[in-house]
């Protein structure tokens, strides 16, 4: 695969609740800077969840909030009361949009 067709990011951070990458698209470099909404799994039952199993295999739902802040916030609140998986601090966010824009990294 040459170069030319390749799509890549360099750095990704999440500050202020937004979302900046640096990257590679196509030979050229590009910068964005865009909201971001994460998706976030919680406990459910088998029937609810759609084949999603944690890493102990047990079953879990996607659900989505709102954006970094608001997800943030609510992970924060559910702390002692119920495990909320995806990521765990405000700082962590940039890896699941990593993963939503290039699966597989």
């Amino acid at each position: 695969m040459s170069l030319s067709h390749t799509f890549f990011y360099t750095n990704v951070q999440s500050i202020r609740g937004k979302i900046y990458a640096r990257g590679y698209r196509n030979g050229e470099g590009f910068y964005i800077s865009k909201e971001y909404t994460p998706t976030v799994f919680v406990h459910s039952t088998d029937e609810e969840s759609e084949g999603w199993r944690n890493l102990q295999d047990q079953p879990v739902r996607p659900i989505v909030i709102g954006n970094i802040d608001q997800t943030s916030e609510y992970i924060k609140n559910a702390a002692g009361s119920y495990d909320v998986y995806g990521f765990s601090q405000h700082n962590e966010v940039h890896y699941a949009w990593i993963n939503d824009i290039f699966p597989g990294t």
